[in-house]
């Protein structure tokens, strides 16, 4: 599956940088990915690359055009690098009724949140469940403690990597 990738620049990349070349795994001509201008990276910090495969987590820059000899800075990848792994953290609303993780790996119940790491290449889902305790009932999953957005009314919840993408907050609210 192909992803998108955010590229960043931390610090500054030297006032007489022009053009890079992104490249994955290596720097060889089979492995470019794009080539920028380096002004594309200056005001927002930021520039996208769309349709990397999704096996591809290491990424390189190089200098193609000017001396390259102002100051030293560096690129880093933000999110997107493992778009396979998603971080879910799941919460109760509720002092009494609780939510669990009950696939791939159990926890819980709590009352509190719950976190885990889910690789999809490994597991196919993430199973999540609210249980209310009476005289409260599940009202449903949403993406904020307060106010946000309805995930779903459903229970148990079976999450992939490609549904529920907004957000992986999970909040089992009750009344």
């Amino acid at each position: 599956m192909p992803k998108s990738i955010l590229i960043s620049e931390s610090g500054s990349l030297g006032f007489d940088l022009t053009v890079l070349e992104i490249y994955h795994t290596a720097i060889t001509a089979s492995n470019l990915l794009a080539t920028i201008s380096a002004s594309n990276l200056t005001g927002s910090g930021t520039l996208q690359i769309d349709n990397v495969p999704d096996s591809y987590n290491t990424f390189f820059a190089k200098c193609v055009n000017g001396p390259c000899n102002g100051e030293t800075g560096s690129l880093s990848v933000i999110g997107g690098a493992k778009p396979s792994t998603r971080y879910f953290d799941v919460h109760s609303t509720s002092t009494t009724s609780t939510v669990s993780i009950t696939f791939p790996v159990a926890a819980g119940p709590t009352t509190g949140s719950l976190s885990q790491t889910v690789s999809f290449i490994d597991f196919g889902v993430f199973t999540i469940e609210a249980n209310n305790a009476y005289p409260e009932t599940f009202q449903g999953w949403y993406d904020s403690a307060t106010g946000g957005n309805l995930w779903t009314a459903s229970n148990p919840l079976s999450i992939t990597n490609t549904t529920f993408t907004g957000s992986d907050q999970f909040y089992a609210r009750f009344s």
